[in-house]
């Protein structure tokens, strides 16, 4: 994960920041930085620059402790803080210095609007990385819901959404679904929302949105909503393989909950129809996906194109597989050609002696084949 990081030490030594003024009455809170921390700020450039994180985190850490809680020292140090810790990749420790500087932010105006939204667009992300680390549940979902309060008030606040939060906040929303014991049907809603809103916002939208759709669909077992996205899905990215396996399984799925014999036949012929497409790309034609489709003829009652694919493929799916070759034999009888059935059951045999359903299939066809003779 990309952080976005500001380093607002530097930007503040480059600014030019007036002293505080003293004065009798303590004043208010002012975008200031006092006389001790401004001497100090250099120093802590220069162990931040040879990445001397220790030191730099001991002397802010110092400087804190006499800063006042409100102060724009404090908010300024607790930016140092923040920024030297994610420089060594210690998102748990930075995350309380970064909520510090938010709320500070938030209570007075040390920050515009713009570089707030940074502020709060970072907590999203460091919040984010920190649920998907964790490994005890319940403070990885509070963690969760703590970095959509984020990148929620992040897309709420912001003139303008980009793509890339509406991602983001879609992929924050499956990864929480994904993370509850049992997996959260709500939270899955909410990232195929915030999904179909980022597609929205560009003319080619980014794959993965859609596979993030795709994948939150799943979990909620709407497989027709998924057939139709993945029908989208090879059609713009044909060499993917994946996307026709899927496409594939999601048909049969769907004939095999269909609840009337019509339903049935039109899921399993858009499937006979995926794999002939897939094959056309040279997929879906390992012996699996060809008994797959051999059974799918079948099923339709295309009994020859059954036995021309079952027949074209002998060495590589018959050779070892005595569900195709009972298929093969059944096809044969179905389109009354017991000949060829008796044919392809001898052969069976000989592959399966021990077989006791071939060969009493074998009996059966050589008294039929004889009894039709003159």
């Amino acid at each position: 994960m990309r952080l976005l990081v500001h380093f607002f030490l530097f930007l503040l030594l480059a600014s030019g920041q007036s002293l505080a003024a003293l004065d009798s009455t303590p004043p208010p809170p002012a975008k200031e930085i006092s006389e001790k921390v401004s001497t100090r700020l250099g120093e802590l450039r220069t162990l931040t620059d040879a990445k001397n994180y220790p030191a730099a985190l001991a002397l802010t850490d110092r400087l804190l402790a006499d800063a006042a809680t409100e102060s724009y020292d404090a908010f300024v140090l607790s930016q140092v803080k923040a920024q030297v810790l994610l420089a060594q990749n210690r998102y748990d420790d930075a995350l309380a210095p970064l909520e510090a500087s938010l709320h500070l932010a938030d209570a007075h105006p040390y920050l515009d609007a713009r570089p707030k939204l940074d502020l709060v667009y970072l907590l999203a992300q460091v919040t984010a990385q920190l649920a998907s680390a964790a490994k005890d549940s319940a403070a990885q979902q509070i963690l969760f819901g703590r970095a959509y309060a984020f990148i929620h008030r992040w897309l709420a606040e912001t003139p303008a959404p980009t793509p890339d939060a509406r991602l983001f906040a879609a992929s924050v929303h499956y990864n929480h679904a994904q993370a509850a014991t049992p997996a959260d049907p709500m939270q899955f809603d909410v990232a195929l929302a915030e999904a179909e809103e980022g597609l929205t916002l560009s003319i080619r939208p980014s794959e993965q949105f859609y596979v993030l759709m795709l994948a939150s669909l799943q979990h909620l077992g709407d497989l027709a909503r998924a057939a139709d996205l993945l029908e989208l899905l090879v059609a713009q990215h044909p060499v993917t393989v994946s996307y026709w396996q899927q496409l594939a399984s999601t048909y049969l799925n769907l004939a095999a909950t269909a609840k009337d014999d019509r339903s049935v036949r039109h899921q399993q012929l858009r499937a006979v129809l995926t794999y002939e497409r897939a094959q056309q790309q040279n997929y879906l034609n390992t012996p699996a996906d060809l008994f797959n489709l051999s059974g799918l003829y079948f099923n339709l009652g295309q009994y020859n194109e059954c036995i021309a694919l079952l027949e074209t493929n002998r060495v590589g799916l018959l050779a070892d597989d005595r569900r195709a070759l009972e298929l093969l034999i059944r096809a044969y009888q179905l389109s009354h050609d017991d000949a060829r059935a008796l044919a392809s059951a001898e052969q069976a045999l000989a592959r399966f002696p021990e077989d006791a359903t071939f060969a009493a299939t074998l009996a059966r066809l050589r008294l039929a084949v004889k009894s039709s003779r003159p």
